[in-house]
């Protein structure tokens, strides 16, 4: 009854439940900017494009069940939206030409590692490309930090010199029409803050919501759902106001941050060649840049006392340095 319990609470927290521990490559090196990472969304479906097909054959492809969490709560999916998304995903719904696995024979499998939120989530980015986010919500009295400025328009479509074309043409190539999203949700995917009572905030679950997805992307090799994360979850702390930061409620969330994206489950094993996962380098530049605000925290400091954290932190904070 207590694990069930357990489990209950890690969903309504958008946690996947934590995988079985393993050992990590700790030397962890610098390399890339976490300002790099909106060009990265689109730069690797190379997977993706290399085995695209048309919707009509995803329809018609067999369904596959998955088993989510330790209640096995079960979802079906059309077997080409998922094994399309990576190799690892085509030898498990697909099996090899040399072998086929329990998973594809049966048509099923079990993943009781995973959350149903995140899954239900990476569920919706194989069949649509996108996820949907819940409103941030921040405390009332709080300053919401302005919009993002609208991007500059593109280049005119008459080119350079408009006095060749007729009024004709202009009156052509600029005709418009209204038309619906392409998806019905793309209004819930793009992260976004609002005003609200304190006890409603949620600002921890948003940021666990991406790094849960980002883990599980990168069990399966998604990389394209890897980067999607990391620049939500970039977009996300870049509408937390500096201000702010330094509230022990917002110390508190930045801890929990910290602390999940380093469990074993998350990104411990996922440090190598010397090269430090994005997600970590990410959250830990994040903490760098509020280190006025944590500083004095003592719960903070006791987590990041020794490992890889203080390790990783130290790097970013004295490039140059070199810690044997």
């Amino acid at each position: 009854m207590a694990k069930k319990k357990k489990s209950q609470q890690r969903r309504r927290l958008h946690l996947p439940i934590p995988a079985r521990s393993v050992s990590s490559i700790e030397d962890p090196s610098l390399e890339g900017k976490a300002s790099t990472l909106a060009g990265r969304v689109s730069s690797d479906n190379r997977y993706k494009n290399s085995m695209a097909i048309s919707f009509e054959a995803i329809l018609q492809s067999r369904t596959f069940k998955f088993l989510i969490g330790d209640d096995e709560v079960p979802f079906t999916v059309h077997e080409a939206a998922f094994a399309d998304l990576s190799p690892e995903l085509d030898t498990l719904m697909r099996g090899r030409k040399d072998m086929k696995m329990n998973e594809s024979l049966e048509g099923k499998a079990k993943w009781e590692d995973v959350d149903p939120d995140t899954f239900m989530r990476f569920t919706q980015f194989a069949y649509t490309g996108d996820y949907s986010v819940p409103k941030m919500i921040l405390g009332m009295g709080e300053e919401i930090p302005p919009p993002a400025p609208e991007p500059e328009p593109g280049l005119e479509i008459y080119g350079n010199n408009n006095q060749y074309w007729t009024e004709t043409q202009r009156t052509f190539h600029t005709l418009n029409y209204t038309l619906h999203p392409k998806s019905r949700f793309a209004h819930t995917c793009e992260p976004s803050v609002e005003g609200g009572p304190n006890e409603e905030e949620n600002i921890a679950a948003i940021l666990l919501l991406h790094v849960s997805l980002y883990a599980l992307a990168h069990r399966q090799g998604v990389t394209s759902l890897q980067n999607l994360a990391l620049s939500k979850l970039h977009q996300t702390l870049q509408m937390l106001p500096p201000s702010d930061v330094g509230r022990d409620k917002r110390v508190q969330d930045l801890a929990t941050l910290l602390r999940y994206t380093y469990s074993d489950g998350i990104t411990g094993d996922y440090v190598v060649e010397g090269k430090m996962d994005d997600l970590r380098e990410l959250v830990v530049q994040y903490v760098v840049l509020n280190a006025q605000a944590t500083a004095h925290d003592r719960d903070f400091l006791e987590l990041i006392e020794g490992g890889a954290i203080v390790r990783d932190i130290w790097k970013l904070a004295a490039p140059g340095v070199v810690v044997s």
